[in-house]
């Protein structure tokens, strides 16, 4: 066991914790039960390096696991114990989001809408095609005002076998409005991940009377 800090990347099935590490430097694994978690070290550095480090670390489990649950920049922790801990506490809703997302990856789409753009009125049958690729609860969409109009800005769970139909359908919604549109991915479902973890509960303080000997 480790009694020193650690930064919790991902989670992901027990039994892929090892394919999970990869050659991620620094990276281990701990386990609690069917899960496990990927660790590194706590590195007091830029902000930039500690993002591109746990990137690296989550996209390796992405490209190695069947499911992942990501946590945006990491969790800092006390120790493995705090780590197994954190884990057992929320196992279910872990367990019940990995099963969820087992064979899936995020994709994402950026459409840029301009009320004097020829193509506006196209937008929503060829946006169709794209959320046909996901069930309403695999999905979200937001629209943003800017001048002119509106950016539209979508994720998008999908499983892995549909990555090509999503990158072929946002093409044909390209040629067929005209307008600026960014497709991308795949991504960590970070977007479908979010989970109000609950902290592990703390030992009740020692009551002192009790390591007292009889006199």
């Amino acid at each position: 066991m480790t009694d020193v800090p650690c930064l919790l990347h991902v989670t992901v099935p027990a039994a892929e914790g090892p394919a999970a590490i990869g050659r991620a430097l620094g990276a281990r694994s701990v386990v609690s039960g069917p899960l496990a978690a990927v660790v590194g070290p706590v590195r007091r550095e830029g902000a930039t390096r500690v993002a591109l480090r746990h990137a690296r670390i989550v996209a390796n489990a992405l490209s190695a696991c069947t499911s992942v649950v990501p946590f945006r920049l990491g969790i800092e922790l006390a120790s493995d114990r705090e780590v197994r801990d954190l884990l057992a506490e929320n196992r279910a809703e872990l367990c019940g989001r990995l099963d969820a997302l087992t064979g899936c990856v995020e994709m994402g789409l950026k459409v840029r809408v301009l009320a004097s753009s020829p193509g506006s009125s196209q937008l929503e049958a060829a946006l169709g095609r794209v959320r046909a690729l996901a069930p309403p609860a695999h999905r979200r969409e937001l629209r943003k005002p800017v001048a002119g109009g509106q950016v539209l800005e979508g994720c998008y769970l999908l499983p892995r076998d549909r990555i090509e139909p999503f990158w072929a359908e946002v093409a044909s919604l390209r040629l067929e409005t005209g307008l600026p549109v960014l497709g991308t991915g795949p991504w960590p479902p970070y977007t479908f991940s979010d989970i109000s973890l609950r902290p592990p509960p703390r030992p009740a303080p020692r009551d002192p009377t009790h390591d007292r000997r009889p006199s």
